[in-house]
Order: structure tokens, then sequence, then C-alpha cells
């Protein structure tokens, strides 16, 4: 994008595009853990001393040194089928970042009845078969009931009865891509500390099985002294090289989780967290009432040259200086505010927190969280369940601009057509409802907002940003809707246009054209009477009518990767589209040391099919109960899952001497 941008509007002009368009840090952006005013993480920074890129013009021709090591990359390394693929490459952008998992956990002062209560709704994607199932260890040393996708051998979401523990997606960025330099006579030969170096090489012989029977097929894999070779730009003299700074350390990583079940306070449970490499966020609560967050991983230490938002060059230039001590990693416990989300933001303040193009905005759909949270002084037991619905089903773009629109009216008469639908939209729940599921949902306001932003963006933004750079999209689901959703990319360079110079990006490009705030109003108010004009045209008059077809809530029949796991026929769908867990589940610490849990993850605990087409009993069992925002509770303990038993199978191993 940078050099796109560049070649648009020229050097200085595109670097200060990119920086408003893909910036740093947002130091209004909500963080896991609490931001603290005036003080960045680990104190490392202030407001202005943040490590969001100035400006000023000194500071342009540094960083445009820095670009200038950099070769330009052909197109088609570029382009990705799939957002897997992109992230082979590198080239995921702000609006494919991991949108797995949301978190919350609302500590004992916070809840009406003194309880502590955890939340979890990993976002993995919803199949068939699911890709999740209940779990309940008891014997070598554990006492664990849980949920874990398949064919991992830890329970990933789960309590013990001493501890309950849960994850999200890592935020930290752990990885780099370098961009070599290859010898113009030998591509396999790349420029580093200067002088030429051999890559190592590897080739994997992979039975492929073909109509004619089985042919093997060789795969040669290089590799630089940063890592593995991910791609070949010959067109530009260049490759590209994946630097991980966990490798290595992956069966350390595993062994920090599977011992992490069996620990029974914070600190234990930590000192287990310390060993996992590789970034991922790790959540606890305790029976005695401790709730925490940590955010573990090897974080590099990067030299002050390197932008991360783009590839490193890769002629030792750009080296890492090590690895921040753990310490220094994301993490909280017993924050003041008595409770901890998360729906993969940006994990703290500051230099530690940055992700390598995660974009964290002010605009983000934890906010769904944190204003529901915010709203009352504690939480009913219920209420915290119900935070699973709202933030669900809630249009993650209207709380940040409805206000706006609100304001823009206030000079209108009370009967103003335009008045009257911004009064509309004030009292509106800001949630897509399809109660009845009769293919639509029920609020005409959300409609009404939909058609308003999209305006909105084009009336604002498209006349700045390059054609190249721009999207209309707003994030809401598509008709047939089978992955996570959050508010669209522009909405984010639209509010800190409306912000302006309150904005936590640096407003360098005047998206409303030098409009003072009472114009920037009025360019709301517009874009709302065109947006009722063109709903007029397409419904009618009667607003009661103005509904949209409903996202259905789908489990695809294919997995990760788009390969075919079952027959097409078995995919399963439910009426409305749920912003939710591919599994929930919620443990309970009541405050005389009982422990509770309930799951649900649908479609059921097995998706077995036998030859003969006859389904497990267990097949889709939960599909309904994932629908009506039900919770099935589980045995915690070798007595209760004894008396609960349905069937008991004995396995016996023979132990070679």
């Amino acid at each position: 994008m940078l050099k796109d941008l560049q070649a648009d509007l020229g050097d200085s002009d595109g670097l200060a595009m990119f920086n408003q368009l893909r910036w740093l840090e947002d130091p209004l952006a909500p963080t896991t853990v609490p931001r603290v005013p005036g003080v960045n993480s680990f104190g490392l920074a202030t407001g202005d001393e943040s490590a969001q890129l100035s400006s000023n013009t000194e500071t342009n021709n540094e960083e445009q040194k820095i670009y200038n090591q950099l070769a330009p990359v052909s197109e088609n390394l570029l382009t990705a089928s799939t957002v897997q693929e992109a992230a082979f490459k590198g080239i995921v952008t702000p609006e494919d970042r991991p949108v797995a998992s949301n978190l919350w956990i609302i500590g004992p002062n916070r809840t009406a009845d003194g309880s502590t209560i955890f939340n979890n709704g990993p976002q993995f994607g919803w199949f068939n078969p699911a890709y999740t199932y209940s779990v309940g260890l008891h014997g070598a040393g554990y006492d664990v009931t849980g949920n874990t996708p398949f064919a991992l051998p830890v329970i990933l979401f789960g309590t013990n009865n001493q501890i309950t523990w849960g994850a999200t997606a890592g935020p930290l960025d752990v990885n780099d891509y370098y961009q070599l330099e290859l010898n113009p006579s030998d591509q396999y030969q790349y420029f580093y500390n200067g002088e030429y170096l051999d890559m190592d090489k590897r080739s994997e012989v992979i039975q492929v099985k073909t109509d004619e029977g089985i042919q093997e097929e060789t795969l040669d894999i290089y590799y630089s002294v940063h890592g593995v070779v991910t791609s070949f730009d010959p067109n530009n003299n260049t490759a590209y090289a994946f630097k991980r700074s966990w490798s290595g350390y992956e069966i350390q990583s595993l062994m920090g989780w599977i011992h992490s079940m069996k620990a029974e306070n914070w600190e234990e449970w930590l000192a287990e967290a310390e060993n996992v490499a590789t970034t991922i966020n790790w959540y606890y609560a305790d029976a005695e009432g401790n709730i925490g967050y940590v955010s573990p991983g090897y974080l590099p230490i990067r030299p002050a040259n390197q932008d991360i938002r783009l590839p490193a060059a890769g002629d030792g230039s750009m080296e890492w200086l090590g690895i921040r001590p753990f310490d220094e990693v994301p993490k909280t416990y017993n924050p003041s505010q008595g409770y901890i989300v998360n729906w993969n933001n940006q994990s703290t303040p500051g230099e530690v927190g940055l992700g390598d193009g995660a974009n964290w905005s002010v605009v983000d759909r934890v906010n769904e969280f944190i204003a529901r949270i915010e709203e009352k002084p504690v939480l009913t037991p219920d209420e915290v369940w119900d935070l699973n619905r709202q933030t669900a089903l809630s249009d993650t773009n209207a709380r940040n601009f409805i206000p706006y629109i609100v304001e823009s009216v206030q000079e209108l008469p009370n009967d103003d057509p335009v008045r009257l639908a911004a009064d509309s939209l004030s009292e509106w729940s800001m949630l897509n409802t399809n109660p009845d599921f009769d293919g639509f949902y029920n609020e005409p306001e959300a409609t009404l907002f939909r058609k308003w932003l999209t305006i909105a963006y084009d009336a604002v933004l498209a006349d700045d940003i390059p054609q190249f750079a721009y999207s209309s999209n707003p994030g809401y689901p598509v008709e047939t809707s089978g992955g996570s959703i959050r508010p669209g990319q522009s909405s984010k360079y639209l509010y800190n246009a409306l912000l302006g110079e309150d904005a936590g990006v640096e407003q360098t490009f005047d998206f409303f054209n030098g409009a003072t705030y009472e114009g920037k109003l009025t360019i709301v108010r517009e874009s709302l009477a065109e947006a009722i004009s063109q709903l007029e045209q397409e419904f009618g008059t009667d607003r009661a009518t103005w509904l949209t077809p409903a996202a259905v809530h789908r489990f695809s029949t294919r997995n990760f990767l788009g390969v075919p796991q079952a027959n097409q026929s078995e995919q399963l769908e439910l009426p409305t589209y749920m912003n939710r867990g591919t599994q929930n589940h919620q443990v309970t610490f009541d405050d005389s040391g009982n422990t509770e849990m309930c799951t649900v993850a649908p479609p059921g605990q097995s998706g077995f099919v036998a030859q003969d087409g006859t389904k497990s009993r267990h097949y889709d069992d939960q599909l309904i109960l994932f629908r009506d925002w039900g919770c099935k509770a589980e045995y915690l303990n070798p007595e209760d899952v004894a008396e609960n038993a349905d069937t008991e199978i004995q396995l016996e191993v023979s132990r070679v001497q």
C-alpha cells in the first residue's frame, strides 16, 4: 500500500496518507490491560512521546530512508485466494486480521451476588462436524472439565474447580517477514552482512493420490538465517523469509498449556504462561474471586530503524536485539474496574501492545461489552450471560455514529422527517434481531443506519482516499455468513475524521475538506436525508417495511482450508447469524466456594455418521440450545460424572515389557 500511495500522491503525501490509514497506535483504542491516563505500557511513553509516527518533515525524511531500502513487490505476491494464503505471504490486511474469540470476566465486586463469572466464546468459525467438543479428564493428576478443539492434548477452555481459564487469539507481534536481496547470478543465494550466503535446502517427498494411483512429488524448501523462505520474487531479485521468535519452542509451549491445567492459583498459572513462546491471550479466574489476564509470547526487541508494518530488510541491518523478558508482556491482575474483556482488541497500551498491522482503533467491537458493563454498577448472573446475546446481535458500527446523527438534527422541527428518523435511531437498541425467524431483521433502524453509513463513507472519504485503498464495506454479515464480523475499516477513518484534532490518529488529511464542526454535522444530516430518499424509493414511505434480510448462521461442511469434511447435504443453518463463539461456556465461582460450569458447543458433541447413514444421537443435539441462547450444565468431579453416566467403556492397554 505504501508504494502505491506514494506513486499516486507523491512520497511525502503518500507517506502521510499511509500513516493515517495504517497507523501504529491509536491511544484512544480500548485495551485489555486498562489504560492509565497519560501513561503507556511499562512507562515507555506518554501522549506526544508515543510510538505513533509523526508527520513532521524531519521524521518523514528519516522514515523514507528506511523505506527506500526495500525493493518493490511484484503484483502476484500481493494477491491471495484465501486468508490462509494471505497470512502465509504476510499480506493480511487489517480487515482480515484475526477475529477469533471474545471473553468477559466479571469480578465479585461487579456482580449482584458476589460471584465471579467467567465467559469465553472462542471463534474458530462454525462447522459440521464441530471442531470443539466437551471433555472431562479426571485422573493421572488432572481433575479438569472443559472444551477443546479436536486432536489437542490440552483442554483450552475449562476449569479444575480451583481456577478457570480461557483464551482468545494472540495479538503480539512475534514474527517478521524479511526481504532478501538475491544474487543476480544465483537465486538461492542472498546478501547478508556484506556477503552472499547459500540458502539451506530440505526436500520433502509427498505421496499424492490420483486417478492413476499414488504419485510422488518433491517439494524443495529453502531457509535463510531468518527462517523459511516463503516466496521468491525474481522480477525484483528478492525473496521473503519468515522469522518466528518461537521457532524451536513449540513443545515447550505445548507443555506450558498442559501443565497450566494443574495450577491452583495465579502464581502457578502465570509460571506456566512464561513457558509459552507463541502468542496467545490467556485469561484467569479463581474460587477466591481473583481475575487476571496475560498475553504470553516471545516478543522480539526490534531495532529503531524497523517499521513493523513493512517487511524488514534482510541484509543484516534490521536484526532483532533479543527477546523481551516475561515481566514486560501484557498482563493485569484484579484490575480496579472489576472486570476484564477482550474481543481481539489491543492487548496493552504502548509499544509492547502493537501488532504488525492490526490497526487497533477507538472504533472497536469490544466496546459492545464495555458499554453494557459500564451501564450498571453490578450485574446479575443472568445479565452477565445475556451479554453473549446482546453483543452477538449488536451492530458494531452504530454506537460510534448515532450520537452525531442525533446532534445533527437538533435544529430541525420535531416533525421533520429527518428529525424523526434520527429520533428513531436514538431509540434503537442497536441490535439486529429476528425472533420470529421470518428471514428479516425486525428493526427498520438497522436498514436506515446501514444505508446512512455507506452514504457517509462516500460523502466524506471517497474523494480523498485513493480508490485502491478505499473500501465501502461496512463489515456486516452477508446473507450466508460463516465468520466473525467487526466494524468496517472505513468506520475507523470516518470516526477519526469526525473527531478531527481530538482523534488519536493524526489527521494530516482533512477528509471533511476544511468543514467546521457544524459543517461536519451538516454532512451527517444530509447523508441521513439521502438515506431516507433512497429507502423511500426502494421500499416506499412506510418505514415499518424497511427491513433488511437476516443473515443466516451457517455450519460449513468445509474445513479451515476450504476442503470438504462432510457431504454438502450435511450443511446446517440457523435462521439468524450470531457473532459469537464456536462454543460458549461459563464458569461461576459463588461466594460460598462452589463451582458451576455450563457449555453450548453446536451442532453436537459427535458428528459421527454410520455407513448406513444413521447419525449419532449427539449429531446436532446442541443446535437449538445454541439458537435459543441456552447452556447445558457440566459435571465437574468424578462423583457427579459417575452419577450421571449414560454409557461406560473401559479401555485395556497392553504394554510391551
